[in-house]
């Protein structure tokens, strides 16, 4: 088996088993990230009807011409924040990131980035506030976990 056959299979694998906990519904659908070697493509999905609420990548028409001199990571960014931006004058407010398999760095951080910028900067003066993953949180005293 061949190098590029591993990594194919590798992420498709752990995509598949993303897949099985992430799902996006109305209230808070799925913001799902594609990288390819050249672009990079976002799309807002709701599982629950299956229809794709928004999209933008850097191959769209709106986007083509701004992201042509940019960087790579610069073009993700700039994404993010294109598609953060229909989001949010549609109504949305929360999503689930799906990275489809693919490590959190590089264009995926930086399409992250740019949507959550986008975000605070049009809905609140606060960031987006990530919940803490704490032990003392997550199992409270008395709880029969270590107590």
């Amino acid at each position: 088996m061949d190098k590029n056959t591993q990594k194919w299979d590798a992420i498709a694998s752990k995509k598949a088993r993303i897949r099985k906990t992430l799902e996006g519904n109305s209230e808070r659908p799925r913001l799902s990230v594609y990288r390819s070697e050249a672009h990079i493509y976002g799309q807002i999905i709701d599982d629950i009807s299956g229809k794709t609420l928004f999209s933008a990548s850097t191959v769209a028409k709106d986007l083509r011409d701004q992201v042509k001199e940019l960087k790579p990571i610069d073009a993700a960014k700039a994404v993010g924040e294109a598609l953060a931006e229909k989001a949010v004058k549609g109504g949305l407010t929360k999503v689930v990131f799906d990275r489809n398999g693919r490590r959190s760095g590089g264009r995926l951080q930086a399409f992250a980035d740019g949507a959550r910028a986008m975000r605070t900067r049009s809905l609140s003066p606060t960031p987006w506030a990530v919940p803490s993953r704490s032990c003392s949180s997550a199992f409270p005293r008395g709880s029969g976990w270590r107590s």
